[in-house]
């Protein structure tokens, strides 16, 4: 697999996305140019297969971290390709990883907009309910890490909110440098 820069071919990168089921407004080029006000930058791209076929599409933000040069990665509602093929979604993920390396960017997060399990009002289970547990497994394989399921502040985020480190041990850095100024 490989990237393929599309800011300049924005026809092919709107007809791959009319093809997808879980497309999102988030993901058009058209909202990277809403949230580029200065601190944030994007890129879209098309994840293309050996055969030259699109397989996901995605539009990344970049913001820089204060004193540090990286960047912090985001695909708002997550990349747009199919979540059930396990193998691809590894595929396109550890291709994208290579690509953000190159970037100067620390981790990629995305909150895909995929519903895997029925909840209620009060975060209880459905019982029998729908269970697309797959997505979330398929995610986690491509080697994001889940954010834990809570109330607090951060219970606002939708619960597929993950991160995907890009250092190859799987941590993000921990100078202090770098958490004194994330923190701020």
């Amino acid at each position: 697999m490989y990237i393929k820069e599309m800011s300049n071919a924005l026809e092919e990168y709107h007809a791959f996305m009319e093809t997808q089921a879980n497309r999102t407004v988030f993901q058009t080029p058209e909202w990277g140019e809403v949230k580029t006000d200065g601190s944030w930058t994007r890129d879209v791209l098309l994840v293309m297969s050996d055969n030259h076929e699109p397989v996901a599409a995605a539009m990344i933000l970049y913001r820089k971290l204060p004193a540090v040069n990286q960047y912090l990665a985001y695909a708002p509602r997550g990349i747009v390709t199919d979540y059930t093929n396990a193998e691809q979604l590894k595929s396109v993920f550890a291709t994208l990883k290579v690509y953000l390396k190159s970037k100067n960017a620390f981790g990629l997060k995305i909150d895909p907009e995929l519903q895997w399990r029925e909840w209620t009002n009060k975060f209880e289970m459905v019982e029998g309910g729908f269970n697309n547990e797959e997505y979330r497994k398929n995610i986690l394989a491509a080697g994001f890490v889940e954010r834990p399921m809570d109330l607090g502040f951060d219970g606002i985020q939708p619960r597929l909110t993950m991160i995907l480190p890009l250092k190859d041990e799987g941590k993000v850095s921990s100078k202090r440098s770098i958490r004194k100024n994330v923190i701020k």
